[in-house]
């Protein structure tokens, strides 16, 4: 007895719309360039490197607090797609979904935990940069590494 066809028969998983927007999970076996970045091979010449001025080399009179790395600007915006996983005190958990509810409840802002935690990371980074050895997260884990 034959086996009637799945619902999958005859598509190709690498067939897409050319226009359609790629998705997230899809972005991995992609090309990282959008559609209308792609080079488009050819036998001609490759195109002129724009014309940009290499970084300066990091010197060695940088602050040890700096990062290496030129500053980058965060945005709640970007679509996350990193997955981490974090461990919390029952404490720490209970504060995060209190101030998730007060913003909600007191500011009308929809945030979620994870929202929170990125917020909490810029600023973290931020005042790092600006204040080096004098910024706050380098009090409790001093304290934490001297136990």
């Amino acid at each position: 007895m034959d086996k009637p066809p799945g619902v999958f028969a005859g598509l190709k998983l690498s067939e897409q719309a050319p226009d359609a927007p790629t998705p997230v999970d899809q972005k991995l076996f992609g090309s990282s360039l959008p559609s209308a970045a792609r080079p488009v091979p050819s036998n001609s010449a490759p195109p002129p490197a724009p014309a940009v001025a290499p970084a300066p080399a990091p010197t060695a009179t940088r602050p040890p607090h700096q990062a290496a790395e030129p500053r980058r600007d965060f945005d709640l915006a970007d679509i996350p797609y990193r997955k981490e996983t974090y461990l919390f005190t029952s404490d720490e958990f209970e504060a995060l979904e209190d101030l998730k509810l007060t913003l909600r409840r007191q500011h009308d802002l929809k945030a979620s935990k994870n929202d929170l935690a990125r917020c909490a990371i810029q600023y973290l980074l931020e005042d790092f940069r600006r204040n080096g050895d004098r910024s706050p997260v380098i009090a409790p884990l001093k304290r934490r590494s001297s136990r």
